[in-house]
């Protein structure tokens, strides 16, 4: 039996959070997973939460024009430096 707070805990994830695909995941994860998150990019991670890169819809079909096949390993299309604001926001030329 799950906990309930385990399961409350489910239920209101991070958007951000729903978007996670390790570097193992396939082009066809990224798709499947670009088409169920709201913020409709994908952000792979290792294992320990790492940002390792970005795929975007545009990146998928890069790719495929390319010639990957969906069986293709997500992060031979993955945008590898990618542009990340700190929790603080803001760019850091723009701090005091």
């Amino acid at each position: 039996m799950i906990s309930p707070n385990l399961a409350m805990e489910s239920k209101h994830v991070e958007p951000w959070r729903q978007a996670l695909l390790p570097p193992t995941a396939t082009i066809q994860d990224g798709i499947r997973n670009l088409n169920e998150v709201a913020i409709q990019i994908a952000l792979v991670t290792d294992p320990a939460g790492i940002l390792l890169g970005t795929v975007s819809d545009g990146d998928v079909r890069r790719g495929l024009l390319k010639g990957r096949s969906l069986e293709s390993p997500i992060d031979s299309i993955m945008h590898r430096t990618p542009l990340v604001v700190p929790p603080t926001g803001g760019h850091p030329s723009q701090r005091l």
